[in-house]
């Protein structure tokens, strides 16, 4: 049947009398009473809206069964067509159970209706090849009752038939509304739409149940986001009888930013809290609340436009990281303007909260040329302004080897954060674990929690996603707590609505943990098992909610799928906008890259060569203890190749290092991958991060080592090599300071059923930033043979003779 706009049409400007077929007296009481209703929204605007957005939608690529725009249009239809009221379709268990109760519990007058009558007015409007009332139909029905198709009243008569299609009126649906609402005719239902609205307007309750509503009703099926244009239509149309005072500014915000692209679920929905929370001037909004980030860079942009040009300051700032001397220095400086200043470090900034003013005072003008010293001082210290490179550790050059340390070297960098021998979990039957299956694949750390993944690659693992705290003080063998409950630990074939098996998860700067769910149970067993659709979770780290579930469309799966890694890509995210971010996706038992639009709600898939295992390179020999697995695509980062941004990643059976660019990845028509080769590892590894300045940290699996590689400089840097604790290091992260995290598992042991029972298999480790600059001249393990290491690089380059593959 497929959706369709025509219902929308209107003449650009009617004459009255001809607004409908039905005579123009019969129309005057709908008229007199939805006067309120007429001008809620601009007609041009809205066609203009529409327009643009269906230019754009000719150039997606719906990979998730989405409809684009361009595929719902009809031709012709563009020129004349208002901002639909889509009728967003649902299925079965989504059926609007609030809209039910809103309607079972209206006071509604008390009368039989007749059946026959009611299929008698279907009828007349009834597509001709279809049992239903389809664009044409309704377009005849709202001039038969004397309304626009984008009048609020069409919106409630809709929330009452509970339509499941845009531009849709099923049979069931009609009787079923026209008996809820006691009409049996035109007139009736002409009388009874004031009414409805008028219940609407006066009870808070109903007007909630139909703003939640409007929300499913302006989504495509499949889709989960509303598209920011579309949300602008629907906030005016929902609110056109109401209007919120600071509705003209949030939609002029939303406007200004054409980077927010989607509004979700949860944003739409708080939105209603919002308005009545905040007040007509903003005083009221607390930003410490759990409220959507996009309200935080609404608020901020407000008070920014209204204390004119405070941000100028901050973004001079912005460049220095901040210091502890700084807080100190504006604490006995600024005295009172110290507490309306809130310094946030997340990725190395430095900003103010939305709620605070920014003063020209004489104490401010002190703060900021003090602030100005020390944030030279900073820059000359660090090399450069912005984040640090990572760790200070020893450079690695050709005069630099692995002999005997000189004497008083330091100790060796790495600090042992939590070991355990075999896994344990708080709140958990030890009947219902196998101690020895258990083995982390994934950390990412908060300055209060560290985040470890454990896929379910063997039975009796309790917990795929789980934590401990963050205290900075070692612990050994300390019970891990699930995350976000232990009712999300629980999926399995009979229950997809729980995590399955979590191989690795990544932290935004949204404050949004995002997990990578592969579906796939006992995968090491020989017998994997689907157990669920392989998808993306992202969850709210205030508050443990889930706000985001992505199911990935089959089309972009294969039989032996399996998705281990993601990266994410927020090079066009911004302040406002944390929609606007591409996840890249390893397949890597099928090799290939998914590639996830989180804006668009799209998904794609590229495959190519260099994501394949190299049939020689899987067999690893990890301190003396060999294992033989042929898996493809495992590592993945993202750093600049010179201005290009590229997406480096390797197989775990190869050696070779490999980067495309991200802007090929986000064009889903692009024929052919442009692939390079950019050197050749001295071994095999899993983890791969890179650092906000470009450097990328790995772990050559033989060597049992961590070390680093800058793609534009060619400098590669030793940071640790520890043959007993550096065994098999899955996975590497950077937390806010700087330091560098690791886990490592002795995989080769875990893969050969040959954990010590007795001693450390598992360990969270890191290596500190090293605030005053100093390097470590050496570490606390054996001399190695320089030439192990290719002449003592890590790498070597081949960037400058590969072409592209």
């Amino acid at each position: 049947m497929g959706n369709c706009f025509s219902c929308f049409k209107v003449p650009p400007v009617p004459p009255p009398a001809a607004e409908s077929s039905t005579d123009p007296a019969s129309c005057k009481p709908l008229q007199e009473a939805s006067d309120q209703e007429d001008g809620d929204v601009d007609g041009g605007m809205l066609h203009r809206q529409v327009s643009e957005k269906q230019q754009r939608s000719s150039e997606m690529v719906q990979s998730n069964g989405n409809k684009g725009l361009s595929g719902l249009l009809g031709e012709g239809v563009a020129s004349r067509t208002f901002c639909r009221i889509p009728l967003g379709g649902r299925s079965g268990s989504d059926k609007r159970s609030d809209t039910a109760s809103a309607n079972n519990n209206s006071l509604l007058p008390v009368r039989s209706v007749s059946d026959s009558k009611i299929n008698a007015l279907f009828e007349q409007y009834k597509d001709g090849a279809e049992d239903a009332i389809l664009a044409d139909g309704i377009e005849r029905l709202c001039n038969d009752l004397c309304v626009r198709p984008d009048e609020f009243c069409v919106l409630v008569l809709a929330w009452r038939f509970e339509a499941e299609q845009m531009c849709c009126f099923t049979r069931q649906e009609f009787i079923t509304g026209c008996k809820t609402i006691k009409v049996e005719s035109i007139k009736g239902m002409q009388s009874r739409l004031p009414e409805l609205c008028r219940e609407v307007q006066q009870d808070g309750e109903l007007f909630k149940k139909l703003y939640r509503f409007t929300f499913k009703f302006g989504l495509d099926p499949d889709q989960r986001i509303l598209p920011a244009d579309m949300a602008i239509c629907l906030w005016r149309l929902v609110f056109s009888q109401n209007e919120p005072h600071i509705m003209h500014r949030w939609l002029q915000f939303l406007e200004q930013h054409p980077h927010v692209r989607g509004i979700p679920r949860d944003t739409w929905n708080m939105f209603l809290n919002f308005v009545e929370t905040v007040g007509d001037d903003l005083s009221s909004y607390d930003d410490a609340e759990a409220w959507p980030s996009l309200f935080d860079d609404f608020v901020e942009f407000e008070n920014d436009q209204l204390k004119g040009g405070c941000r100028r300051w901050v973004g001079i700032l912005s460049w220095c990281r901040p210091r502890r001397e700084w807080k100190l220095l504006t604490a006995k400086i600024l005295n009172s303007e110290a507490e309306r200043l809130q310094f946030r470090t997340n990725s190395g900034g430095f900003n103010t909260s939305g709620r605070n003013h920014c003063r020209t005072s004489q104490a401010m003008r002190l703060f900021l040329s003090l602030s100005a010293i020390l944030c030279a001082a900073s820059a000359q210290q660090f090399g450069f302004y912005g984040q640090p490179a990572g760790p200070a550790v020893r450079p690695l050059t050709q005069t630099s080897g692995f002999g005997p340390a000189p004497s008083g070297r330091a100790a060796s960098p790495i600090q042992q954060m939590a070991s355990w021998t075999y896994l344990n979990f708080d709140g958990v039957d030890p009947k219902r674990t196998v101690p020895e299956n258990g083995v982390f694949t994934g950390i990412q750390v908060t300055p209060d929690r560290i985040f470890l993944t454990l896929p379910r690659s063997r039975d009796g693992v309790p917990a795929t996603l789980t934590w401990l705290p963050n205290t900075g003080v070692p612990v050994d063998n300390q019970p891990l707590l699930p995350f976000p409950d232990w009712s999300w630990q629980q999926g399995h074939l009979d229950n997809c609505s729980g995590l399955v098996s979590v191989f690795r998860s990544r932290i935004d700067s949204c404050g949004r943990l995002w997990a990578l769910d592969s579906g796939v149970l006992t995968p090491l067993d020989g017998s994997p098992v689907n157990a669920c659709p392989p998808r993306l979770v992202a969850f709210d780290l205030k508050t443990g909610l889930a706000i985001r579930s992505v199911t990935f469309p089959p089309q972009v799966l294969r039989e032996r799928s399996l998705l281990t890694t993601l990266s994410l890509d927020e090079e066009y995210s911004s302040i406002s906008n944390c929609e606007n971010m591409f996840v890249y996706i390893s397949d890597t038992s099928a090799p290939g890259l998914i590639i996830y639009d989180l804006g668009r709600d799209l998904t794609w898939r590229f495959e190519h060569q260099s994501l394949m295992p190299d049939p020689q390179q899987a067999t690893y020999t990890i301190a003396g203890e060999s294992f033989n697995l042929e898996d493809g695509v495992v590592g993945m980062t993202i750093s600049n190749l010179g201005h290009e941004r590229m997406l480096y990643y390797h197989p775990l059976a190869g050696r070779a290092l490999y980067a495309v660019s991200t802007n090929a990845l986000r064009n889903p028509g692009i024929p052919s991958l442009p692939v390079i080769k950019v050197g050749d590892k001295t071994s095999q590894g899993a983890g791969l991060f890179a650092d906000a300045h470009g450097e990328i940290y790995f772990s050559p699996l033989s060597e049992t080592a961590i070390a680093s590689w800058n793609p534009n400089t060619g400098l590669q840097r030793i940071m640790a090599v520890d043959p007993e604790r550096l065994q098999f290091i899955s996975d590497i992260t950077v937390d806010q300071q700087g330091s560098l995290w690791f886990v490592s598992n002795r995989f080769q042991a875990y893969f050969n059923r040959n954990y010590n029972p007795r001693g450390t298999n598992l360990r969270v480790m890191r290596i500190p930033y090293a605030a005053n600059g100093a390097q470590f001249n050496g570490f606390n393990a054996p001399p190695l043979d320089p030439f192990s290491f290719y002449n003592n690089r890590f790498i070597r380059d081949t960037k400058n003779s590969t072409a592209v593959l």
